[in-house]
């Protein structure tokens, strides 16, 4: 991936008026609060974006990417999770793919599933 991301630090429980976000361009967002994250997935994902949302989990956000984004790719470490998101996007048809990596362990299958993203969503909240 070798793309100039626009990097977006998301203070806690952040104010709309106070997030820095473009549309349009590269983004990478990294977010503390769950609620916050969830919340710059609604603003700032387009009709034209290829996501790639790694530690997916049980769907929530990857729903939410989905009904905005062209394509999602969502991962997790859990195949329990994973199972749970595909049930929860289901309705979404192909645009997303939710499958199980181990992106500590499989850099490469991860570079791969991320080629042609234009924002990346990374959980690491749990």
């Amino acid at each position: 991936m070798d793309l100039d991301y626009h990097t977006v630090i998301v203070p806690r429980r952040a104010k709309p008026d106070q997030l820095q976000l473009e549309v349009g361009q590269p983004l990478l967002v990294v977010a503390a609060e769950t609620e916050d994250y969830r919340h710059v997935a609604r603003r700032a994902v387009d009709s034209s974006d290829h996501v790639l949302e790694v530690g997916a989990a049980y769907g929530v956000c990857t729903l939410i990417l989905g009904k905005r984004a062209r394509a999602v790719v969502a991962v997790d470490v859990s195949s329990h999770a994973q199972k749970e998101a595909e049930a929860r996007c289901a309705a979404l048809g192909s645009r997303v793919s939710c499958l199980v990596c181990d992106v500590l362990r499989d850099e490469d299958n991860l570079i791969q599933l991320g080629q042609g993203a234009t924002c990346v969503f990374v959980d690491i909240g749990g």
